[in-house]
């Protein structure tokens, strides 16, 4: 009997707090308040999305990835085939240079270089955990290196911890030289790119306190632990996209002309004469177009110039005319000379030369810096040469 008369109360007490409504005749109705949209009405129903602690900078990186492609799929300039040999000078019959038989080797990242972009509430005092690596890969040379020193032992990542950005440029005058501690036991005959960065880096807008070095910049490159499959490739009158994330734009060079095609979706195939000619009637051309892209992609006029004289030795400027004397110097990816097709090499060491999308760069190269800048631009050329 008092268990009955206890539910009874409670239910009574329930009853009496219910909000009531006004039922007087000619009351006025109670308004109703609801979500002004359905999108506020699900923010009204979920938890605040935390926000990611960030810095008052901006992150900016570029560099190249490099596919060797099997030489015999290299096409030669027409000039060199049997069917138009070329004529020297002195009218004597001259054997074409054979194809080389070259091994196919594992992909590789170069000189992915990182510069910082201290905005006006930047805190000088915040240090950054700054990590890079590879995906299915191994991080093979890293500056600057702990106190100037040796090579660290590195795997699939590294981690710079407590790098300051300091605000004023410098230059690269702390770079190793090439006998230097930093430059040994790489364990491969790549060069030394810590070493280069003297020869196409001249200044920076800030610099940085790493590993107890002032640099103007980070530097690494990766090897995968593989050999792959190259992401294009040439197939009769046709270009076949092999790789997972979407290419642009891509240029591909066929032995005689260079075309240009906007954007390549992962997995299909594409009819090389839908493609864009390119007049490369002009030595600097191709340095034109990327000066645009790399701008267009994000970078400052200043970081675009420094892609361009890192991977333009023979060609250092638009419209440069190279002499007789400089022609047999080895080439990098974007040389092109009438000159060097004339003596039936291949006027540009590539066949396809691409940028890669921010998914697939990311797939790739993971990194991660802690505060987070506000801004990152990550800009990375794909080549198969």
């Amino acid at each position: 009997m008092r268990s009955s008369l206890m539910l009874f109360a409670l239910a009574l007490l329930a009853w009496s707090c219910q909000p009531k409504e006004d039922a007087r005749p000619g009351a006025p109705e109670q308004p109703k308040v609801e979500a002004s949209s359905p999108e506020d009405a699900l923010l009204e129903e979920s938890e605040p999305v935390p926000t990611e602690a960030t810095a008052d900078m901006e992150l900016h990186e570029w560099g190249l990835i490099r596919y060797q492609a099997e030489q015999a799929a290299v096409v030669r300039s027409s000039a060199c085939t049997d069917e138009q040999p070329p004529k020297p000078a002195d009218g004597k019959p001259k054997k074409r240079n054979p194809i080389p038989k070259v091994k196919l080797d594992p992909v590789t990242v170069d000189k992915p270089v990182i510069y910082f972009h201290p905005g006006p509430s930047f805190d000088d005092s915040i240090l950054l955990d700054v990590e890079v690596g590879m995906n299915d890969g191994v991080v093979r040379e890293i500056w600057p290196t702990p106190e100037a020193g040796a090579q660290p032992t590195h795997g699939s990542r590294y981690l710079w911890k407590g790098v300051q950005v300091l605000r004023g440029g410098c230059d690269a005058s702390s770079a190793p030289k090439t006998d230097g501690a930093a430059c040994q036991n790489l364990g491969d005959t790549m060069s030394c790119e810590a070493s280069e960065l003297p020869t196409w880096l001249d200044s920076a807008p800030s610099c940085m306190l790493a590993h107890g070095v002032r640099t103007p910049v980070l530097l690494y490159n990766t090897r995968a632990a593989t050999v792959g499959s190259v992401p294009l490739e040439r197939r009769g009158d046709e270009i076949v996209h092999h790789g997972s994330h979407a290419l642009a734009p891509v240029w591909l060079w066929d032995g005689a002309q260079l075309r240009r095609f906007a954007r390549l979706e992962a997995g299909v195939s594409v009819p090389i004469e839908s493609g864009t000619k390119v007049d490369t009637s002009e030595i600097g051309v191709f340095a034109k177009e990327l000066r645009a892209e790399l701008t267009a992609h994000g970078l400052t006029a200043l970081e675009t110039e420094h892609f361009l004289r890192a991977w333009l030795p023979l060609v250092g400027h638009d419209g440069e005319t190279l002499d007789d004397a400089r022609v047999d110097q080895p080439v990098d990816v974007l040389t092109a000379d009438k000159s060097i097709v004339d003596r039936c090499s291949p006027a540009w060491p590539w066949q396809f030369f691409a940028f890669a999308s921010q998914e697939g760069i990311h797939a790739m190269l993971p990194l991660r810096v802690e505060p987070a800048p506000r801004k990152i631009v990550r800009v990375l050329a794909v080549v198969v040469e």
